[in-house]
């Protein structure tokens, strides 16, 4: 997933993925006996590519971020934080640190990980 020039590559986007948000605390349930729906929304269905990290990354990325097992690249969106998660397959992957830009608002890389922040 990296090329010369660190951008992102139109065929390296090849995963299709949710990026979903939490549901604001304003929108839950009022009713302490309700039962609350899904904590979760999707904002939007995304192209992605993700790459496992490799066992020397592993441990480089856990001394920044905790838990991170892959690095997920997308085109450039300004909404995405740390506080977000992808659904890739059924599978949860939690964003583990704020969202690095690559070249000049061309994408997003992120380091994510199976389990959510506590």
């Amino acid at each position: 997933m990296a090329n010369g020039n660190n951008l992102v590559c139109a065929s390296e986007l090849d995963r299709r993925v949710q990026l979903q948000a939490p549901v604001p605390a304003a929108s839950a349930p009022s009713d302490q006996n309700a039962e609350p729906g899904d904590p979760w929304y999707t904002v939007a269905e995304l192209w992605a590519g993700i790459r496992p990290l490799s066992g020397r990354e592993v441990l480089l990325a856990r001394q920044v971020v905790a838990e991170a097992s892959h690095e997920i690249r997308i085109r450039y969106r300004g909404d995405v934080t740390s506080r977000h998660r992808f659904v890739y397959k059924g599978r949860l992957l939690y964003v583990k640190e704020p969202p690095r830009e690559i070249g000049r608002q061309q994408g997003l890389v992120m380091l994510v990980g199976d389990e959510e922040a506590r």
